[in-house]
């Protein structure tokens, strides 16, 4: 279990108390990047009674191990389509199955098991559909395909490849081609309905936080090199390009260039969105499915003299690179492993639970109950470990704010009728709508939320500034806060939900999704106040 793991989590303890897919009972933030995942957890928790992070964890292990299961059937059946029905050997599998961050993140809590899982689904289906469909069949394809933006926004890219080939392998017209377009977009339209009229915005807060559409190449292929140097994954890459050129006459004679191309393709297209966005700050994460789409032609390959040297070689790679034979891996310093961060913090080999994740805060648990024996409205704000106190606003409908990072872990520990403003601005509906200043360490920590912006959203204005903070721009970020657009913001998201909150919602869903706030508190006033 990954500290990002816990975000799920408490979504999932939400649903599960009634209170629906957000992340602070008092807020509609959706701070969950995929919008099915959470509900499978809450579904598995529900039904099973066990908890949610054991779900999690385990039920993300039981589907990326399926879903590697059904790519490599589908695989296999691209094969048999030939008459000798030729013998197989594992080769692209291979690749995968020896990563270390393939475990890693099927087992981090998050949504990399479901990717894996509806990945490999939608191979099956492809070299199904390359055997012929009826309509009502290719229908059913279409819409298990347009799944991918709720699997994680970046998947639709890969809904989009498939979808073409869909529609390439069943065109008989028009009519048919309208239907499967319908019938891909039909779940995700409604979702998207659904997002708009009750978060007010149209896509999950930690896109805006990272500002998923901004470019930063450099970084983004510093990203790769992580990835591909320590395991030295340039070789083994090189013999699946072999594979794929060798097997491509084979392909062409069985009529399935179609088939073939459309995962490569695919892989390749998301591998340039990693690298346009800067990549992630968790080590191989967002690389881990476009490597597996491009190896799904070439998971097993049939027996010859050329595939079994090769097949040999990679097997010798994996043993090699992969295992604790290889170098020990320094990692760079803008990238995490999250494995190795479980370790530091956690002081366990394999945290699984809530619990052991607070053992690396072992002060901050105290203080929040403290802060709440109380009975006082307090905002928590600073360190994790050594907060500084502020007394909060009596009309939150919470007692305790917590304002710090590690998002999860502060989520396990506040009580989910108790307030989280993330730090970093992936909860938090503000702070994921500040300007993107300046690219930071960690991709996607790019926006933190200054002390002074929490106080003047949560502190009580009756009392007098904290210690240490200047009552002026504390001020002016009050001012601002209750002015035009940013006071309309604040209100979509924490007004009560009626009927005609969700329509204001869903009709000024696309103008909120594009305002960006100043953190200078003087510039937000004179932006929304109109003030000199």
């Amino acid at each position: 279990m990954s500290d990002d793991g816990l975000i799920y989590t408490r979504v999932v303890r939400q649903i599960l108390a009634g209170n629906g897919p957000v992340f602070n009972a008092t807020e509609r933030a959706e701070a969950s990047t995929s919008t099915v995942w959470p509900w499978l957890v809450a579904l598995g928790s529900w039904l099973s009674g066990v908890s949610a992070e054991r779900v999690a964890v385990f039920g993300g292990l039981v589907l990326a191990a399926v879903g590697l299961g059904v790519a490599v059937h589908a695989t296999c059946r691209l094969y048999r389509a030939e008459a000798a029905h030729p013998l197989l050997v594992p080769a692209g599998v291979v690749v995968l199955i020896a990563l270390p961050p393939v475990w890693d993140f099927a087992t981090s809590g998050m949504e990399t098991g479901l990717g894996t899982f509806w990945l490999g689904l939608c191979w099956w289906l492809l070299v199904r559909t390359g055997d012929g469909l009826g309509g009502r069949q290719a229908a059913a394809v279409a819409a298990v395909f347009g799944l991918g933006p709720m699997i994680r926004p970046d998947f639709a890219l890969i809904s989009v490849c498939f979808l073409v080939a869909l529609l390439v392998l069943t065109w008989s017209g028009a009519k048919l081609a309208l239907v499967l377009l319908v019938a891909a977009g039909a779940f995700p339209f409604a979702y998207e309905v659904f997002r708009a009229g009750f978060y007010g915005v149209l896509v999950p807060l930690p896109a805006l936080a990272k500002e998923g559409m901004s470019q930063y190449w450099s970084r983004g292929l510093r990203y790769v090199g992580d990835f591909v140097g320590p395991y030295w994954l340039w070789w083994p890459l090189a013999g699946v390009a072999f594979l794929l050129g060798a097997m491509q006459p084979r392909w062409r004679r069985l009529g399935r260039e179609i088939v073939v191309a459309t995962p490569v393709v695919a892989g390749l297209v998301m591998l340039v969105y990693v690298v346009a966005v800067g990549g992630d700050f968790m080590h191989a994460r967002m690389l881990l499915p476009p490597l597996m789409s491009v190896l799904l032609p070439v998971l097993v390959v049939p027996l010859t003299r050329a595939t079994v040297v090769l097949a040999a070689a990679i097997a010798v790679w994996a043993l090699v690179g992969v295992t604790p034979l290889r170098p020990p891996f320094g990692g760079r310093a803008d990238v995490q492993h999250i494995r190795h961060v479980g370790r530091a913090v956690t002081k366990t080999a394999n945290p699984v639970t809530a619990e052991q994740w607070m053992r690396g805060f072992p002060r901050f648990p105290e203080q929040v109950e403290a802060a709440l024996a109380t009975g006082v409205p307090t905002v928590l704000y600073g360190s994790t470990n050594n907060f500084l106190k502020a007394g909060a606003r009596r009309d939150l409908g919470s007692r305790l704010v917590v304002h710090g990072g590690w998002l999860g872990t502060v989520g396990a520990v506040v009580p989910l009728d108790q307030t989280v403003a993330d730090e970093w601005s992936l909860a938090y509906p503000l702070g994921a709508h500040f300007e993107l200043e300046r690219r930071a360490l960690f991709a996607g920590h790019e926006k933190p939320v200054p002390w002074v912006w929490v106080l003047a959203d949560y502190a009580d204005p009756r009392g007098p500034p904290p210690e240490g903070v200047d009552p002026a721009p504390l001020a002016a970020a009050r001012r601002a806060l209750e002015c035009g657009e940013l006071r309309e913001l604040q209100e979509s998201v924490r007004a009560p939900m009626s009927p005609a909150r969700f329509w204001r919602n869903l009709t000024g869903s696309l103008r909120r999704t594009m305002l960006r706030v100043p953190t200078d508190p003087f510039a937000a006033e004179r932006l929304f106040c109109g003030r000199g």
